[in-house]
């Protein structure tokens, strides 16, 4: 039986997912979801893993693989961490449809770093930081048709950094600077591209991150190949990889590459 999902692309240095179809058994009914991931990217260079779960509460409808017309409130938490940036979040979504999501919600970080990528932190700029609280809401929208699929988010995080004043902080997600202790990251997310079939697909990204107050901005265009583990009918992980561009706050642009491993052993309601 085939059923279509939709993995939108959210980020904290890379991308979590592209749109999937499979065919196989029906997935157990199951309001709670679960999802693991491991990424790396080689300029800027970053890496983290990460642990998701949430939970589904009806609005309307009856949650079905097949015809995903229902809506749900989501309320979820993630652990995530590179070993000197270390983060807990939590949050809520409302699916009004379950492919659109509106979502707020809130993140603590500590971030032991001395040095990071493309960054001088010796010039009264904030790297090292034991409380830095965010505050992010945005939305997202995934779609697929045949072998077409096509999403798209934009997102806002206002950034404060509580325990220390500097002339400005270290937004690691866009490797940006924010101006003096706050300041606020807008980030625009679009992906297209084609499942061949279960296993082999290919896509483009394109991500586009601009500060509020500082007017720094950086760009990100990634090619996408995307190979799936499927066992026995059954989804088993999936991993993203692929080559690309990204044009720093100075203007320069330097070639990338990255991988991305995600692993849902609980799939829920949540269609990205």
């Amino acid at each position: 039986m085939r059923r279509a999902c939709f993995i939108l692309l959210g980020f904290f240095l890379a991308p979590q997912g592209i749109c999937e179809s499979i065919k196989g058994k029906e997935e157990t009914n199951s309001r709670w979801d679960l999802r693991y991931e491991v990424f790396g990217r080689s300029n800027p260079i970053g890496s983290y893993v990460r642990a998701e779960a949430g939970y589904a509460i009806p609005l309307w409808g009856e949650y079905n693989p097949k015809k995903p017309l229902y809506g749900f409130v989501r309320p979820m938490v993630r652990f995530q961490s590179s070993g000197l940036i270390n983060t807990a979040m939590a949050a809520i979504e409302v699916n009004p449809i379950s492919f659109i999501s509106f979502y707020a919600g809130k993140s603590f970080m500590r971030r032991d770093l001395e040095k990071l990528d493309n960054v001088d932190c010796d010039q009264n700029i904030t790297c090292e930081s034991s409380n830095i609280q965010r505050n992010l809401w945005g939305m997202k929208l995934a779609l697929k048709l045949g072998g077409f699929f096509l999403m798209n988010r934009f997102q806002w995080h206002s950034t404060t950094i509580k325990d220390k004043i500097a002339n400005g902080f270290v937004d690691e997600q866009g490797t940006l600077i924010g101006s003096g202790s706050k300041d606020q990251l807008f980030q625009s997310i679009q992906v297209a591209g084609w499942d061949f079939n279960t296993t082999h697909g290919v896509g483009l990204l394109h991500k586009r991150n601009l500060m509020k107050n500082s007017r720094e901005d950086s760009t990100m265009v990634v090619g996408l190949y995307k190979f799936t583990k499927v066992k026995e009918g059954n989804l088993t992980w999936t991993l993203l990889s692929g080559p690309g561009t990204f044009k720093t706050r100075q203007g320069t642009t330097h070639p990338l590459i990255f991988a991305l491993w995600q692993y849902r052993p609980v799939k829920g309601w949540a269609l990205f």
